[in-house]
């Protein structure tokens, strides 16, 4: 008995230095990390924190309460200042998860930046989303999305051209140049254009991830599978060895 309750002890740290070693990866190179978790802090440590303006805290994709942002689609934003400066290592990503609706103002932003735009096309509830870059660079999505649906976009920029992943899939990378690296970032806001105060985006934002490098297609699939949380994964690990035990 003590021998199988010790092999089931050492399965599980093994599961979960699994799981712990492939989240460290994946945090490589993070210069921000917006969890949305009750606040708009920045959790990579690194005191981008943001400041909440007239934005509320919702459910996130996985129902848990006060774990986003809900934008009503009237100049709600969270702004970030001082912004982290992506563009002084040339590559860089960024992802982040959406829930949209229809409504909003122009081309509703989800993220902008001054050299970054992630935005929707439209308004009227079926737009694409998009990843531009102030005439440096743009890439849509080939198809429309469906209103109060969560979606993982990812923008990724290797020095010289942009690639763009929806809920972990490659759509496509755009041929233009991704900007001059001297081109640094504005102020970093979510759910409008803080530049000219419009593109109002309606629905909810959370989780968002800024790195100073190009993550993988493979650290791509990554964050838009990460458990909620990785204990889940834990449990169904134990859950199975236990049902195992049992069964011999």
């Amino acid at each position: 008995m003590y021998k199988s309750t010790f092999l089931l002890a050492l399965i599980l740290t093994a599961c979960y230095q699994a799981i712990s070693f492939a989240v460290t990866t994946i945090d490589d190179g993070l210069v921000a990390k917006y969890e949305f978790n009750g606040n708009a802090l920045d959790s990579s440590g690194h005191g981008f924190n943001g400041s909440v303006n007239g934005a509320i805290l919702t459910s996130d994709r996985f129902g848990n309460a006060n774990s986003a942002y809900y934008f009503a689609g009237h100049g709600e934003n969270i702004s970030v200042s001082p912004s982290p400066d992506l563009y002084s290592s040339g590559a860089w990503s960024a992802t982040v998860w959406f829930s949209f609706q229809a409504g909003g103002l122009y081309q509703p932003r989800i993220m902008s930046n001054g050299t970054i735009d992630l935005p929707l096309t439209t308004t009227d509830g079926h737009p694409q989303v998009a990843v531009a870059g102030w005439n440096y660079y743009g890439i849509a999505s080939p198809f429309t999305l469906n209103p109060n649906t969560w979606y993982n976009l990812a923008a990724v920029c290797d020095g010289t051209f942009v690639s763009m992943y929806l809920n972990g899939a490659y759509i496509g990378t755009d041929t233009h140049s991704g900007g001059p690296p001297s081109m640094g970032f504005g102020t970093l806001g979510f759910g409008s254009n803080l530049h000219n105060g419009t593109d109002w985006y309606l629905g909810s934002i959370d989780e968002v991830r800024l790195y100073s490098r190009a993550i993988t297609s493979t650290e791509v699939a990554q964050v838009y599978s990460i458990p909620e949380p990785s204990s889940l994964t834990l449990f169904g690990c134990g859950l199975a060895l236990l049902i195992a035990r049992r069964r011999r």
